[in-house]
């Protein structure tokens, strides 16, 4: 049985013959991935984990099964790529249904039915999906850009038990040029979080997990209203200021004092002093859903997640003290890009008050040379007197954080986050999918 959602008038397209061979074309790597929905049935359950980005790992043990009630009529998932100019068309090999074995194929809704839009500018496409194992092939319009794909689910093939309708592979074509060096790093980047959320799962399954990560096993976002967009050019700190103020002023009563803090460290350009970190607990921030490890420049887009510092150290005030370093610029002068470019610099932290434990840190990120676009990146921590981590801010966006009491018994984890994207003005909460025992 097929359940359909009625659809405007748009291109319909057949499939090709199944075939699991390459198109013609060169291979876009999507990362990363976002959906409207995920299910998540918890890291106990090695089958219970189905973020999007398993419906680009080339692996058909995994894939992407939504999260919303019913069977997943009007959901979507999103593949992000790496820009292409003039791409033509977009050409789709999608393995349909769980794939791991026939049973869970059968258990599981296929999709049916998809619209599916070459974004920023490509026209809607509606294309039919057989019932069937292996590949299917697609060939999609795409417009003057291409920024990433979208999937929407418009109709399903009924399954035998499950009613969570799940997309099992999709891999992305283009006729254009590409750059084959990116493409190569962002499959290694792929592979790297898919290892990396395994070993999340093994940790937080584990009693040492649960008493040394500060987080809960899940996080959802959802929509806070939006404010006036900002724009400041090139000037970063201007991003940042003028996002920590439109913060502040959705927050209300609910802001913490350190955003006044971090606003007064801002303008006080002369009390930043150029420093060397050193982290306690070097551990990355694992990949756990609603929260974003903001790596720097190249650092994959969070969608409505909450940034944090890449290192677990970086969390706590403690966990983090500072040397001083020499070095003329100041951090004015290195968050503009063709500044930054013309020091022989990659990664700098300036901190305040130092040395010692820091109460506030900014690291900066530059990229440039001959042949190569300047680029810069800035990212600003703000600890509270307890220690904790309570500030998060870029030229993108600008969060406060908020944790549960640090006890022998239960230590601190992340209770809640609010984030406002500077860019667009929306606001977002996240929030454990469970409550956390205080």
């Amino acid at each position: 049985m097929v359940r359909m959602f009625a659809v405007s008038l748009l291109t319909f397209v057949t499939a090709a013959p199944a075939v699991d061979a390459k198109p013609s074309g060169d291979r876009l790597v999507a990362a990363p991935v976002e959906a409207s929905s995920a299910l998540f049935r918890g890291w106990d359950d090695p089958k219970g984990d189905h973020h999007p980005l398993f419906a680009a790992d080339d692996d058909k043990r995994t894939g992407w099964v939504e999260g919303a009630e019913g069977d997943g009529v009007g959901e979507w998932i999103r593949f992000h790529v790496t820009p292409v100019k003039q791409p033509g068309a977009v050409t789709l090999q999608i393995r349909n249904g769980c794939q791991r074995s026939g049973r869970t194929f059968k258990d599981h809704p296929r999709v049916a039915q998809a619209t599916v839009t070459a974004l920023p500018d490509g026209p809607p496409t509606v294309i039919e999906l057989a019932d069937d194992k292996g590949w299917q092939t697609f060939e999609v319009p795409a417009g003057e850009r291409l920024r990433a794909v979208e999937l929407r689910i418009d109709g399903v093939h009924r399954g035998g038990g499950d009613e969570h309708t799940c997309l099992g592979d999709v891999r992305l074509y283009t006729p254009a040029a590409v750059d084959g060096a990116a493409q190569k790093r962002r499959e290694k980047e792929v592979d790297a979080w898919v290892k990396a959320r395994r070993k999340t799962g093994r940790l937080l399954d584990s009693r040492r997990g649960r008493q040394t990560v500060p987080f809960a096993p899940r996080y959802v976002a959802r929509s806070d209203g939006q404010d006036m967009a900002l724009d400041c050019g090139v000037d970063q700190i201007c991003f940042i200021e003028e996002g920590l103020r439109a913060l502040k002023g959705a927050l209300g009563a609910e802001a913490p004092p350190e955003l006044d803090q971090a606003l007064a460290m801002m303008k006080d350009e002369g009390g930043w002093a150029a420093v060397e970190l050193k982290i306690e607990d070097d551990r990355p921030v694992p990949p756990i859903d609603g929260l974003c490890s903001d790596d720097g420049i190249d650092a994959w887009p969070c969608g409505r997640g909450v940034y944090l510092p890449p290192k677990l150290g970086l969390l706590t005030r403690a966990g983090v003290s500072t040397r001083p370093v020499k070095i003329i610029p100041t951090v004015r002068q290195l968050g503009d890009p063709k500044t930054c470019a013309t020091y022989d610099i990659d990664r700098l932290h300036f901190a305040r008050p130092t040395p010692g434990s820091p109460a506030a840190v900014i690291r900066l990120e530059c990229v440039g040379g001959k042949g190569t676009k300047p680029r810069s990146s800035m990212q600003l921590w703000v600890y509270d007197r307890a220690g904790r981590l309570v500030v998060s801010a870029s030229p993108r966006e600008a969060s406060a954080l908020w944790w549960t009491a640090d006890t022998k018994e239960r230590p601190a984890k992340l209770k809640r986050a609010r984030k406002l994207v500077i860019g667009t003005g929306m606001r977002t909460i996240i929030e454990p999918e469970r409550p956390i025992e205080e």
